[in-house]
């Protein structure tokens, strides 16, 4: 009798994937974050408001309250975000995403940033 070979053991790939803790960690909470916005779906935390797909989203990165307890992003319009004294003295420079944005998206940001003065 020949029997087939079992198939190769899903488990064992799986294995290999597991999702490595330090992953959340590499995240800085208290680091700002920009960002062009990949849906509609986000709200600024501020006005409320959609943030547009397509349009700079820029916030600082908390840990949930809640499960699952990982790092997330509180989104703002820019306009909005420089409104709030606890973020009013963030400079564009110190924010992660800024240098992958274009020319014009870091001019509009860097505007908004410093536009109160």
């Amino acid at each position: 009798g020949g029997t087939a070979p079992p198939p190769p053991a899903a488990s064992s790939s799986k294995a290999s994937k597991s999702p490595k803790k330090e992953e959340f960690e590499s995240t800085d909470v208290g680091e700002y974050k920009c960002e062009i916005a990949k849906s509609g779906r986000s709200a600024c935390r501020l006005c409320e408001e959609k943030i547009d797909q397509g349009d700079i989203r820029v916030g600082p990165v908390y840990v949930m309250d809640r499960p699952p307890f990982m790092p997330a992003t509180a989104w703002h319009h820019p306009k909005c975000m420089w409104l709030l004294d606890e973020h009013k003295n963030v400079k564009v420079e110190q924010i992660g995403g800024f240098k992958d944005l274009s020319p014009d998206d870091k001019a509009d940001l860097r505007a908004v940033a410093g536009g109160g003065e």
